[in-house]
């Protein structure tokens, strides 16, 4: 289905036996609608911005003439036809890149996780992969602070990653913050929290000096998702 959102009516080229009217609007489609002589009928097709109209007013009414005279094809016509193709291939969207759990599934398929160094290894890659998923959720800034230079940005888990129940919560947006490093660092040994309309509650173990050094911009914007995971975190920060 086409929507169009219609601001205006607008004539176009008024005359004696023909009228040509576009009800304009802010979309790139628009109605276009001609009556066929002086007390002729009306009728009306869409058009699309960017889609070459016909050169002249004759060539425009005989257009919608064979249009009238055949109304089943009235929109397979020499004009709709590339305006739907043009239309349908702005439908079209790249494939989906791969759900951050199967990537993760992917990649580790074939890694040995006996010993140390390699479960650490999986857990890296799980990691990044979480990293890449807060830097688009949060538009690459810490939400407290606003700094967005990568290098000062880390990936903080709400509930940390060795006591998630899954892999699918390890990764899950809502289970972390894209916060600067040094609130990152109070926020993973639970000196300071969110409370539900994200602004920072501090542990009574964080000294006034610290508090004062902790500085932030703006509260964060939270889901429930959110808030249910720092009900748990802030039992933590007490």
């Amino acid at each position: 289905m086409i929507v169009c959102r219609a601001v205006r009516l607008i004539e176009l080229r008024p005359g004696n036996r023909s009228e040509t009217r576009v009800l304009a609007h802010e979309s790139s489609c628009f109605m276009v609608s001609t009556r066929l002589g002086r007390f002729g009928p009306t009728v009306s097709r869409f058009a699309f911005r960017g889609v070459r109209r016909p050169a002249t007013a004759t060539a425009e009414r005989a257009l919608l003439r064979a249009d009238h005279a055949n109304p089943d094809q009235r929109f397979q016509n020499v004009r709709a036809q590339p305006a739907n193709e043009r239309f349908r291939a702005g439908l079209r969207k790249p494939p989906p890149a791969p759900l951050p759990l199967r990537d993760f599934e992917q990649r580790i398929a074939d890694l040995p996780r006996t010993a140390e160094a390699e479960r650490l290894t999986v857990q890296r890659i799980g990691q990044d992969i979480f990293r890449d998923r807060l830097m688009d959720y949060w538009q690459g800034r810490c939400p407290l602070t606003w700094i967005s230079d990568p290098a000062m940005l880390r990936a903080s888990h709400i509930i940390p990653w060795s006591e998630c129940e899954s892999d699918a919560e390890r990764l899950d947006v809502h289970n972390g913050l894209l916060l600067s490093a040094l609130w990152d660092a109070a926020f993973d040994r639970a000196l300071v929290t969110l409370d539900d309309k994200g602004r920072p509650e501090y542990s009574s173990r964080l000294t006034e000096q610290a508090r004062a050094e902790l500085r932030w911009s703006s509260s964060v914007a939270l889901t429930d998702e959110h808030r249910r995971r720092l009900a748990r975190h802030g039992e933590r920060a007490q």
